[in-house]
């Protein structure tokens, strides 16, 4: 369930693999490992908030926010609520 949601959500907002790492701050063949469903991570692991936040400052830097919001279905106000959102990716 995690492969598909992380792969829909990169698709949808258009983020590579390479970029997501840039800004997650972890290594590029761990993110495609969750990508390939190879790796799982589990709701208490450091690689699952960098993600989280990885995605969060990405939205933040390439000014896709409202298309976050359009994928979840919520306004968000701030980036507490971005990280609320995709917490259900777990």
């Amino acid at each position: 369930m995690f492969q598909k949601r992380l792969n829909e959500l990169l698709e949808a907002l258009q983020l590579s693999t390479s970029v997501l790492a840039r800004y997650a701050g972890i290594e590029r063949t761990i993110i495609s490992r969750f990508r390939s469903g190879a790796r799982v991570p589990s709701a208490s692991t450091d690689s699952l908030q960098k993600i989280v936040k990885g995605i969060v400052l990405a939205v933040e830097q390439t000014g896709q926010k409202t298309r976050l919001c359009e994928i979840v279905g919520a306004v968000l106000e701030d980036r507490e609520d971005l990280e609320k959102i995709l917490e259900l990716m777990k």
